[in-house]
């Protein structure tokens, strides 16, 4: 009897020991995981076409709750200025995605006039900031950072006195062309069509992904916390289930992109107004 009892506790210790070093392998495992965040542009315009803009978004919004992803969308001011797109923006908020700032026009900071651009990203802080998921993060329109030095230092000193960081990519398609030709596909009732496009897109959208983590990689000699930029569009409205079951199925692991954006590449070091002064990073908001 003794000695059952004594065999019994060795072998606990031996199974905790054991559970111990499986739970700090699979740890292992998942750190060394690819991982990325999904953020949309834009968002849908439900002015005058409201029945179809909220089907879209309910798709895209019934797949991330489906696949249990948190989301952020970085929704277009002009797009959102009524009160049918915003129902639209507020429904993300609801269901805890992030919201942030895609500028209210959509221009491209190296061909605008550096101060009607901040008075830009003004105008659509006010229209969004009291939305449900707010996050004090830009995107800026085409990725496009500036023309000069002089300009990307004005704008970055902005967002750093705003509170504001900014929302970069490291996985983008041209996904606002292929959508003409998906629509067009489905205007013409082209069912085998359509389902062909939406095939050979998720395998581009996985052959990008897997472009963009090999160039970090061999830059960083590390995976670096990826964020994929989509369109909120008809393309990926029905594209996102194959695209998050083709990544998680390529050993991509999902994370949300407050998580993501706190990777070191996302940070941006504010411009020295003198050689003297320390170097000093732009804000990282905390956010869903």
């Amino acid at each position: 009897m003794t000695f059952f009892a004594v065999r019994t506790r060795t072998q606990s210790r031996y199974l905790s020991w054991m559970m111990l070093v499986l739970a700090l392998g699979l740890h292992a495992i998942a750190l060394a995981q690819p991982t990325v965040a999904l953020t949309f542009d834009d968002g849908f315009n439900a002015e005058g076409n409201n029945r179809v803009a909220a089907q879209y978004n309910k798709v895209i919004l019934d797949t991330l709750r489906n696949k249990n992803i948190k989301a952020m969308l970085f929704p277009l001011g002009a797009l959102a200025d009524n009160s049918d797109t915003m129902a639209l923006v507020k429904a993300w908020g609801n269901q805890g995605h992030a919201i942030g700032n895609h500028t209210y026009s959509h221009q491209a900071l190296s061909s605008t006039n550096t101060r009607r651009y901040l008075e830009d990203i003004k105008r659509a802080d006010l229209l969004l900031r009291q939305v449900p998921g707010w996050c004090a993060r830009l995107r800026f329109p085409y990725l496009d950072e500036g023309k000069t030095p002089e300009q990307r230092a004005e704008v970055l000193q902005w967002l750093a006195a705003e509170g504001y960081g900014v929302a970069s990519a490291t996985i983008s398609l041209p996904d606002w062309e292929l959508t003409k030709q998906y629509e067009t596909l489905l205007n013409n009732v082209d069912t085998t069509g359509a389902r062909a496009f939406l095939n050979d897109y998720t395998k581009q959208v996985i052959t990008q992904a897997r472009a963009q983590e090999n160039y970090w990689q061999g830059l960083l000699k590390r995976s670096p916390a990826h964020v994929l930029l989509l369109h909120a569009n008809p393309l990926n409205a029905d594209a996102l289930p194959s695209i998050i079951d083709a990544l998680r199925q390529d050993g991509w692991h999902f994370v949300t992109p407050a998580s993501a954006f706190a990777d070191p590449i996302y940070q941006r070091a504010l411009p020295a107004l003198s050689a003297n002064d320390p170097a000093v990073m732009l804000p990282s908001p905390m956010c869903n």
